[in-house]
């Protein structure tokens, strides 16, 4: 593994301000999700706002969340047995038109829960369907695609359970948890929970207001995942690299002024000493350069290595026709191929 002469300074005197800010922004949206992790809001790497959804639902409902967020068809249970299915939508007011989508309705439930949220992630709607209707309501688009739509009409349906409500009105504040102390049927919020909910809604505020600072300096460029789009900002800053218009345009993530084309890729580990991999959807488009970037679990960059496609084809296992994989090792490293653009060698 040799280290290149245009070593890439990440630590020390050589960064630039934009280095350093979105090292910070990273840090503090890592920070973040942790403590949402911490509450039990989130609970994968899915939406922040669906699982929101979910956590304050099953407070307010006094729910028993599903162990897996990706469970079948169920999302929550109820001291009764009664399941449920709940819903997220992000909208300006309730009259908005919107829907709510299911992948299948076979696997019979007993309630669907549509949450409406507003931008700033406050309670607007909390509405209760029961599965026959939302059976009934439903419109397929496709083998795997229900929608149940919300618009005036449906609006209307009295087999539609209101339970938490908000009305759109002159100067009418934005309605928060608090709100739902009065409504009938809902046990009362306990002080313990209230103080949770206020903790997480000053987190997803600064984790919002972070991601939308990340997009205005250019590192999220989609709603994907921050650890890919750091990656491939990071790398494009340090090599001066052109990145692809679009983030999911095949095959190439960036370009040089020579025109040479490359493949970023990223991984959080532990330390460099174990072992990852690297996989790729199509190796088909040629391309000049794999950057690999070796992230710690709070994203702060401990490796860059840059590997010559001819190595990758070499060194690449297929999974599929359109599945590869490229696993990195320790003795992969030593390779004189493997060329060394940063290392944290504190990192081990």
């Amino acid at each position: 593994m040799s280290v290149s002469s245009q070593e890439m300074q990440i630590a020390g005197g050589n960064v630039s301000n934009r280095l350093i800010r979105a090292a910070t922004l990273v840090s503090d949206y890592c920070a973040a999700r942790a403590g949402l992790q911490d509450l039990g809001v989130l609970r994968s790497a899915a939406a922040v706002n669906g699982q929101y959804a979910e956590w304050l639902a099953a407070h307010l409902l006094d729910l028993r969340l599903a162990p897996s967020t990706t469970q079948k068809a169920i999302d929550a249970v109820d001291k009764k047995g009664r399941t449920y299915q709940i819903k997220e939508r992000t909208v300006d007011n309730l009259e908005e038109s919107t829907s709510f989508d299911f992948r299948e309705l076979s696997t019979k439930f007993d309630w669907l829960l549509c949450v409406f949220l507003s931008r700033r992630l406050d309670l607007l709607g909390l509405l209760r369907v029961p599965y026959a209707v939302v059976k009934e309501l439903c419109v397929q688009n496709g083998p795997t695609n229900f929608r149940f739509r919300w618009h005036r009409t449906v609006a209307q349906d009295k087999r539609l359970e209101r339970l938490v409500w908000r009305e759109r009105n002159g100067g009418g504040r934005v309605p928060d948890i608090d709100d739902a102390r009065d409504v009938a049927g809902f046990p009362n919020p306990s002080p313990a929970f209230l103080g949770q909910f206020t903790q997480a809604k000053s987190l997803l505020r600064n984790y919002f207001a972070t991601r939308e600072e990340l997009r205005r300096l250019g590192i999220l460029r989609s709603d994907a995942d921050l650890t890919g789009a750091y990656a491939e900002w990071l790398v494009a800053e340090l090599l001066h690299l052109r990145l692809s218009r679009t983030t999911i345009h095949n095959g190439i993530d960036a370009s040089d002024q020579n025109g040479r084309t490359y493949q970023i890729k990223a991984r959080t580990v532990h330390n460099l000493s174990g072992s990852t991999s690297f996989s790729f959807s199509e190796l088909t488009t040629r391309f000049d350069w794999l950057v690999c970037v070796f992230f710690s679990p709070v994203l702060t960059p401990l490796a860059v290595v840059r590997i010559p496609y001819s190595m990758v084809i070499e060194s690449v296992v297929r999974r599929s026709e359109d599945r590869a994989r490229f696993n990195w090792s320790q003795a992969l490293s030593q390779d004189p191929r493997v060329e060394v653009l940063y290392c944290d060698n504190e990192s081990g």
